[in-house]
């Protein structure tokens, strides 16, 4: 019975950050570091390491990978430049 009410719980808390990381993510406008990731590595396509031409530690190489495939999938969108990160949450939530 413990168990069960365990998992409903954190099912019901998740849901619920998920939700709240969803709003922001179409809501709150992007900040620096977001648009400057945007304008050097996802919208040129230039992410892969000791190959672009900016060296930052800004260049999150699976973030940026896959914001590069979810922008050209969906177009420039705020929430589509946010999808990356939405989506390894539920990742971090199943694992």
């Amino acid at each position: 019975m413990l168990k069960r009410a365990e998992k409903y719980g954190f099912f019901t808390l998740a849901a619920g950050i998920f939700m709240y990381l969803l709003l922001r993510a179409i809501q709150v406008p992007l900040v620096n570091d977001e648009s400057e990731t945007f304008l050097f590595f996802v919208q040129p396509g230039d992410f892969i390491p000791w190959i672009a031409k900016h060296s930052v530690a800004n260049n999150h190489f699976l973030n940026s990978a896959f914001s590069w495939v979810f922008y050209k999938l969906f177009g420039l969108d705020e929430w589509v430049l946010r999808l990356a990160s939405l989506l390894s949450f539920i990742g971090d939530c199943i694992s």
